[in-house]
């Protein structure tokens, strides 16, 4: 069975109230410990918030409520526990964070998948952080951009390079520090330096507020030839549900 890629974003700043209690005691004990152990009452109502949009995720993935399932707390969000009441495996799970905005995304079970939203805003500093940790082909894209005025070109080539670079690291569970020269990206395309880029798609999208990637391993049974669409995620009192169609992700050409 085709398994598409599908993402779903939620503002955490329309929620105007203490968050909803029902959040919180979806959590497993370890989830609502590591809640609990966060001072910082914004970090704790975005941890509460993405875990417990996650496990929504994955109900609509079954069309069923499975309380059994966990999301792993440290790491990648790896599904654990009993998913006997359906007959398909456990789906793979992408989480990040940046400002107000939860992003989630789920892909095909047994692949390599994450996810990154970043909030945009002007960065002096952006061709310094290109020049340090983008690949030498990146910096000098961008450094063209700069060079001809062209500053949105220059913003989303650079926030594209920025959310593919980690959302292809979170697929594999790799921090910052492990890789970031191993991926180059173009305007409309990426290659990989050790990795076999056919492997491999890229989906990324932006507009005025963010910018987001997905990444995805790609199979023989997950080709690269998905449309991933990214869906408001609205709560309801009792739950979240999907509301209208942000934008469409497109798909970055792989280079050998």
């Amino acid at each position: 069975m085709m398994i598409q890629t599908q993402a779903w974003l939620f503002d955490i700043a329309l929620i105007t109230d203490d968050i909803p209690r029902q959040w919180f005691n979806r959590l497993s004990d370890q989830e609502k410990q590591r809640a609990n152990s966060l001072k910082n009452t914004q970090r704790r109502h975005t941890y509460i918030a993405a875990h417990a949009l996650a496990y929504r995720v994955l109900e609509n993935f079954y069309n069923a409520e499975i309380s059994t399932l966990r999301i792993a707390d440290e790491g990648p969000p790896i599904v654990t526990g009993d998913n006997s009441r359906s007959t398909m495996p456990t789906p793979c799970l992408g989480l990040s964070h940046s400002g107000n905005f939860i992003l989630c995304s789920i892909s095909a079970p047994n692949t390599l998948s994450g996810c990154d939203i970043e909030t945009r805003k002007p960065r002096k500093n952006a061709l310094a952080i290109a020049k340090q940790f983008f690949t030498e082909v990146e910096y000098h894209q961008l450094l063209q951009l700069a060079d001809n005025n062209l500053h949105n070109e220059f913003e989303n080539l650079f926030y594209q390079c920025w959310t593919c670079k980690e959302a292809w690291l979170k697929a594999q569970g790799l921090g910052i520090a492990n890789g970031l020269k191993k991926i180059s990206i173009f305007q409309d395309a990426f290659r990989l330096s050790d990795t076999h880029a056919l492997d491999w798609q890229l989906h990324t999208a932006d507009n005025a507020l963010y910018s987001i990637s997905i990444a995805v391993q790609s199979t023989k049974n997950h080709p690269s030839a998905d449309t991933v669409l990214l869906k408001e995620a609205i709560w309801d009192t009792s739950n979240f549900c999907t509301g209208k169609t942000l934008l469409s992700l497109r798909q970055l050409t792989a280079k050998t």
